[in-house]
């Protein structure tokens, strides 16, 4: 059997055997014929290759096609272009056109003629120097590497790839911190600013309302609620229960805190839905959140500006006023003190619910 991350030769001449970590066990093959090397090649991934038998049977059958002069490891891929305008077919407007300009302005004539398992690293990096000569500010790198990335992970998912390029790929984006410097009352004002644009969000098929009113009036993340699935609301309690791969907000891995859903939410709410309830990517709510906020031109007093990560800042500074701050902090933003360990469980789900109820009639005002 395998050792676990050493090559085993097997009883087939050039076959090897790899145990992985998973437990699972990769075949290889090295590969020589008519004088050329075609080095270690995984027959496993490749061809599907369970036993060392069948990679060494799919090895003769790789002769054979080496010896018509053609290369057996060529992969028939498609051109950028092709991959990129059918996946974005499938997207929903206004992201369609949106994403269609962006490729077309720094993507198309630089690579999208190009197939992609040739297209490299340097291609990419390429593009990226042509964002900064223009001016533009790294948010448009980050976009674009957003708007290929769902094209790479697939060819690669599918083994049209050998890696995925796009996950080598560095963009350091300057971060400023963000600091909120309002007073009580300044801090209440902006947060039921916040709260009546949301409310206005115009219906859509990715129920962008109904994730901004969560995010503004329970402080969760917008990648933690953009997971959610009908399966996680009890519609009896208005509660929603979060699982443990989609939250950072627990005591400890067997104590994951639930959260009440306001009355805005809940009639947004399809009680009959499966599924997940938001369908869009986290990428694209944060960015029309951040538009709807720029659009409004909504800051707090000192003009620093508001994004959706600063609902939680709200949340912090404006009820630890009136509730316990570390209560405030650990079950709504799951920011823990050693104190707040050792007493949470004495809270209830009664207490819990003040809590969220007491700020939501700050934001209704």
């Amino acid at each position: 059997m395998a050792c676990k991350n050493k090559k085993v030769k097997t009883k087939y001449p050039c076959i090897y055997s790899l145990e992985n970590s998973n437990g699972s066990t990769s075949h290889y093959a090295l590969i020589k014929r008519n004088g050329t090397q075609y080095g270690s090649r995984n027959m496993t991934k490749l061809f599907g290759c369970n036993t060392a038998k069948q990679a060494h049977d799919k090895v003769l059958e790789i002769h054979q096609i080496i010896d018509r002069g053609e290369d057996p490891f060529s992969i028939r891929s498609s051109k950028l272009d092709d991959l990129f305008y059918a996946y974005n077919s499938t997207r929903n407007e206004p992201y369609k056109t949106t994403s269609k300009s962006q490729y077309n302005k720094w993507v198309k004539e630089l690579i999208g003629y190009k197939k992609i398992d040739k297209i490299q690293l340097s291609d990419i990096e390429n593009i990226m120097n042509t964002v900064d000569k223009a001016g533009n500010k790294s948010s448009t790198k980050i976009a674009i590497k957003d708007l290929l990335q769902p094209i790479f992970k697939e060819q690669y998912e599918k083994q049209n790839l050998s890696r995925n390029i796009l996950n080598s790929l560095k963009i350091k984006a300057p971060r400023t911190k963000v600091v909120l410097n309002s007073t009580l009352e300044g801090m209440k004002e902006s947060a039921k600013d916040v709260f009546k644009v949301m409310k206005e969000v115009p219906l859509n098929d990715g129920n962008s309302r109904l994730l901004f009113l969560l995010s503004v009036m329970t402080a969760r993340r917008i990648g933690e609620l953009e997971k959610l699935e009908y399966s996680d609301i009890d519609f009896q309690k208005k509660t929603i229960k979060p699982r443990p791969e989609t939250t950072k907000t627990k005591k400890d891995d067997n104590h994951f805190y639930n959260y009440p859903i306001p009355i805005e939410a809940v009639e947004l709410l399809d009680p009959n839905g499966v599924g997940r309830i938001f369908t869009y990517h986290q990428g694209t709510y944060t960015k029309e959140y951040k538009k709807r906020i720029t659009d409004s031109k909504i800051e707090d007093e000192a003009g620093f500006q508001i994004t959706s990560h600063t609902n939680r800042h709200f949340f912090q500074s404006i009820m630890s006023q009136h509730f316990d701050k570390d209560f405030v902090g650990e079950v709504v933003l799951s920011h823990k003190s050693n104190n707040m360990n050792l007493t949470y469980m004495t809270y209830t789900e009664e207490k819990i619910l003040e809590l969220y109820e007491a700020y939501w009639e700050i934001l209704r005002g």
